[in-house]
């Protein structure tokens, strides 16, 4: 800017200033206010440039947001029109009478896309108003319906690996036992093996080196082995795994509960519960990640409840650890809950009962559960197995031991199936009323021990009966102070595994000598415990069908 003083200059003065302006400004570059002055203004411009770059990166960001944002819509939209559409494919249902069709394929829809995950996106196509399908990169599943019902004409599933198929006729039958379920309104199997099948996907995303279906096939080839042995163990294939079951071909629960159902008011929220008929216990094994490694899985549909010790040595089976202690630790402390499930167990069944064996004498028996404080209890509901450690040397050990777990507590059971419990045929010429009584206390001390102490009036004297559960599922009884010969008591044992059956047997010979009614029927053969082939509804007591094929268990809460 021109001084004030040179502004009525002449053009020489004015010449002057321009030249001693440009003298000036080098020499006070050279000066340290001249380079502040040039600092100042290079951080000005690099503060401009900086706020700049930062509005990009921030808009990038945004950017960013926003796409994953319209992704999000895109698939909300997408499920909620899928959904749309299957509920107008209802609708439209409704006036062609295929109702049920879409019912299951509504149903089956619903539950895919809540199990759907971003590693694993579930599909779900309709080719046709009868068939639907549900696939995956590591899975087929396809389901046919017929008639306006909905009922299924057949399923299948296929799983693939390396562009290779496989596809197995009892898994299509498990899977379409699963849908039968599903139609009758009960969708919690369908549900449950289903995410166990996208959990063994997702694990094949992360473990893309690893062949399951090849595993698969060889833990099916090892329990088929170890079943082989164990020959109350069965093994087979299904959706979520190798499925696994353990029944006892001798053991007797009673035929039905005598006791009569409680009456509820409309205003009750839950509902009556309904009988479950429990025949054998049902498990599975598939895969689960353990310690960063694939490992199997263990999986009970009813809870294995075992003993301190019998759990300690399960996990010592299952590590490989010589402190069972230490193996116990790791494997409930070591792990996430959903691979390892387990929560104490302190008691095992009701309290009391009573059992009427419908014979031609009948008789009443009072049983009371007496057991003794077993520290460490615990019901397990998941547990993992390494994969180094699953040799058939190993999984024989570890079914033999929830094997004796389960045995113990189905004889334990087979005496407190309910309140009140009746054995054999009603006959309406029996008087139960007045029917001899047996008072029993049942005693546990531990998991391989029970004692029946037996007293009643016609009884001599108070019988002790000592029954042993070995470890390969068979039982040894013992009768302090009775009548009946040891080979007898070693036939009986052999032939039942139900305690009030036990006791009845046990107790006949003082009912032939105390009570009057038998005396009359003393030309008649004694009644005796077999095995028939054939099942017969019509035979009293003495030929009584012990495979466990009519006579079943009423209640299920002991498992």
């Amino acid at each position: 800017m021109l001084p004030d003083q040179l502004r009525n200059a002449p053009p020489a003065s004015f010449q002057q200033h321009l030249i001693a302006q440009k003298e000036k400004v080098p020499a006070e570059k050279a000066t340290w206010k001249g380079g502040l002055n040039y600092l100042f203004e290079a951080l000005k411009m690099h503060r401009e440039w900086y706020g700049r770059n930062q509005q990009y990166v921030q808009l990038k960001k945004d950017e960013k947001r926003l796409e994953g944002h319209v992704a999000t819509l895109r698939s909300i939209i997408s499920s909620s029109l899928s959904t749309l559409e299957l509920e107008v494919g209802l609708r439209e249902a409704e006036l062609k009478g295929r109702v049920g069709a879409y019912k299951v394929m509504f149903e089956v829809s619903r539950i895919a896309a809540a199990l759907s995950r971003p590693t694993v996106k579930l599909q779900i196509l309709k080719p046709n108003d009868s068939s639907i399908s549900v696939f995956c990169d590591t899975f087929v599943l396809d389901i046919l319906l017929t008639g306006g019902a909905g009922e299924v004409e057949s399923a299948s599933l296929m799983t693939v690996v390396n562009e290779v198929t496989k596809q197995y006729p009892e898994r299509d039958a498990d899977l379409l036992q699963c849908l039968k379920e599903l139609i009758s309104g009960s969708s919690e199997r369908f549900t449950e093996k289903l995410r166990r099948l996208v959990n063994r996907a997702e694990l094949a995303v992360k473990f893309p080196n690893t062949n399951f279906d090849e595993m698969e096939d060889e833990l099916q080839e090892k329990l088929q082995l170890v079943c082989a042995k164990q020959t109350l163990w069965s093994v087979r294939r299904g959706v979520d795994g190798v499925l696994l079951s353990f029944r006892d071909g001798l053991q007797c629960f009673p035929l039905e509960s005598t006791e009569r159902p409680v009456k509820r008011l409309k205003s009750d929220s839950e509902p009556v519960p309904e009988h479950n008929i429990w025949k054998s216990w049902h498990g599975c094994i598939t895969f689960t990640e353990w310690k960063g490694a694939v490992a199997f899985h263990f999986l009970c549909d009813t809870p294995l409840v075992m003993s301190g010790i019998q759990s300690r040595r399960l996990a010592a089976i299952v590590l490989g650890y010589d402190d069972p202690e230490v193996a116990f630790h790791e494997l409930v402390n070591s792990s996430s809950s959903d691979v390892v499930s387990f929560q104490p167990q302190l008691r095992f069944v009701r309290d009391t009962s009573t059992n009427v064996i419908l014979q031609r004498t009948p008789v009443s028996m009072d049983c009371h559960l007496v057991t003794k404080e077993i520290v460490g209890g615990i019901k397990f509901d998941a547990f993992p197995i390494p994969h180094l450690r699953g040799s058939g040397e190993n999984f024989m050990r570890i079914l033999a031991v929830c094997g004796h777990s389960l045995f113990f507590h189905s004889v334990l059971a087979s005496s407190f199936a309910g309140q009140k419990n009746s054995f054999g045929r009603a006959d309406t010429t029996v008087d139960i009323d007045n029917a001899p009584k047996v008072a029993i206390q049942v005693e546990v001390s531990a998991p391989t021990s029970i004692t029946l102490k037996m007293t009643g009036d016609f009884l001599d004297a108070e019988s002790l009966v000592d029954v042993e559960i070995k470890e390969d599922c068979t039982m040894h009884v013992n009768v302090r102070n009775g009548v009946i010969a040891d080979e007898s008591v070693a036939q009986l044992a052999e032939a039942t595994h139900s305690l009030p059956l036990l006791a009845y047997f046990l107790c006949q010979p003082h009912l032939m000598h105390t009570v009057p009614a038998i005396d009359a029927q003393r030309s008649n053969p004694a009644d005796v415990v077999t095995i028939d082939d054939e099942p017969n509804e019509d035979d009293d007591m003495g030929g009584m069908t012990l495979d466990g094929d009519e006579i079943v268990l009423d209640d299920d809460s002991f498992f």
